[in-house]
């Protein structure tokens, strides 16, 4: 989000656009205080080189986005540690954008025949000021 590849609108219009295509949920804490639950503001995007995912609250007001790369072989698990895709490591606390420091996310993929259909997982990301923000999400296509 703030200093992305792609801004802050790019993200919501692929939210908007892509609106109840995906079912699932992604919840995030910040030192273990949760600040966002999303349900319906989902995505699990391909993009040129990466696969974005995104989970944001009804308001847009939390939201966590991140990348990790396509080329990962297999299914999973994969441990990717926070690196420069074409979608900055970020998060949004109360309408308040932070670029994620240092961190990782373990993601699996699912599969619809031969295509990553979906994808689950967990967060471990420490923001500029040491917060820690942590979660869990598991995001599927319809």
């Amino acid at each position: 989000m703030q200093n992305s590849n792609k801004s802050e609108k790019q993200i919501f219009d692929l939210i908007n656009k892509n609106h109840h295509q995906y079912k699932g949920t992604f919840n995030a804490s910040v030192d273990g205080r949760e600040f966002m639950f999303a349900k319906t503001n989902l995505l699990f995007h391909t993009a040129d080189k990466d696969y974005f995912i995104i989970g944001a609250d009804d308001y847009n007001h939390n939201v966590v986005a991140f990348c990790v790369p396509q080329d990962l072989i297999k299914d999973g698990p994969h441990q990717v540690r926070w690196y420069e895709g074409e979608l900055v490591w970020s998060v949004r606390i109360s309408n308040v954008s932070h670029v994620i420091k240092q961190g990782l996310a373990n993601v699996t993929f699912s599969r619809t025949g031969e295509n990553r259909s979906g994808v689950s997982g967990d967060i471990d990301f420490v923001l500029p000021d040491g917060k820690t923000v942590t979660g869990k999400f598991d995001i599927k296509r319809l």
